[in-house]
């Protein structure tokens, strides 16, 4: 008998997708800061993309503004604008917990 087989379902609806940009120290590597995002998603997180890190104006000296995109499994059809909130505001908090990160404008 072979090993179990493990899968993901096939998503049902759209995916909500995110673009954030955190002000986070210039030290702290994106590694961190992409597993604390992993964190805060969960098992709903399906793909985790890290973008950029910039650091200019108008980004304070010794900080930096990191960008990733995420895509999740939580559905964007039922209630979008309730569920792309709490799903955002839950990553926002953690790693503003964790890294004393501030969302980019």
């Amino acid at each position: 008998m072979p090993e179990r087989i493990l899968y993901r379902d096939v998503i049902t609806y759209p995916p909500l997708r995110l673009d954030l940009a955190f002000v986070v120290d210039e030290g702290l590597p994106a590694g961190e800061l992409m597993a604390g995002i992993r964190e805060a998603a969960g098992d709903e997180l399906r793909e985790l993309r890290f973008l950029s890190d910039y650091r200019g104006d108008p980004i304070p000296a010794g900080k930096k503004s990191s960008r990733s995109r995420s895509r999740s499994s939580r559905p964007s059809e039922h209630s979008a604008t309730t569920t792309r909130s709490v799903f955002r505001d839950a990553i926002v908090k953690h790693v503003a917990d964790r890294f004393a990160a501030t969302l980019r404008a």
